[in-house]
């Protein structure tokens, strides 16, 4: 794929992604964070947290401060995974699945872009989707395991890479007072 295509499907990925921010925002269809939840919840009965945010593309902390928010309501409960012990399924409580049922019904569903697509078109963009984000994890593991190595140095946030600013002081005080930040810059000391 050339370069422009290229550029052009991340562009159009991006303009995507802000309309559905900027619909859901705006219409009846929003939902809250802890609506989305539920509703995940319901389609992955026993799910795991790491898997959870994996699919909410979320960080596991974040997630289980919602968690607890639906635990303190009674929504959720947490369960040991029979297979491994260490690991916690979560489920949600029939009243919790109930509340979950009725925004479903009410055709509150993160899944209402698909109303502008055929079936077959459904189901390939939605292969496409997790190709791009299974290659994108992928990605994103490849860098921290190059971090750890030592291959690649962290990336820093732009800001920190500025050169940084000279000082300078009012000109009224600039006699011996500048030869002192002069010293300093050069590491020596009067």
């Amino acid at each position: 794929m050339n370069e422009v295509i290229e550029k052009s499907l991340v562009e159009e990925i991006i303009k995507l992604a802000r309309r559905i921010r900027r619909f859901t925002a705006h219409s009846d269809r929003h939902l809250s964070r802890l609506d989305t939840l539920k509703l995940m919840l319901l389609e992955n009965p026993g799910i795991n947290l790491r898997d959870l945010a994996r699919r909410m593309d979320i960080r596991p902390p974040s997630l289980s401060e919602w968690l607890d928010k639906l635990l303190e309501e009674g929504l959720v409960t947490k369960e040991r995974d029979e297979k491994d012990k260490r690991a916690i399924q979560l489920f949600l409580t029939p009243t919790g699945q109930d509340q979950a049922k009725q925004l479903r019904k009410r055709g509150e569903s993160p899944d209402f872009l698909s109303e502008f697509l055929t079936s077959e078109e459904k189901e390939e963009f939605f292969k496409l989707c997790q190709k791009l984000n299974d290659g994108m994890d992928e990605k994103r593991k490849q860098r921290h395991k190059d971090r750890k190595s030592g291959k690649t140095k962290s990336r820093k946030h732009h800001s920190k890479h500025r050169k940084p600013r000279e000082r300078t002081l009012p000109k009224k005080d600039q006699g011996s007072t500048n030869e002192s930040v002069e010293a300093e810059k050069e590491g020596e000391s009067l």
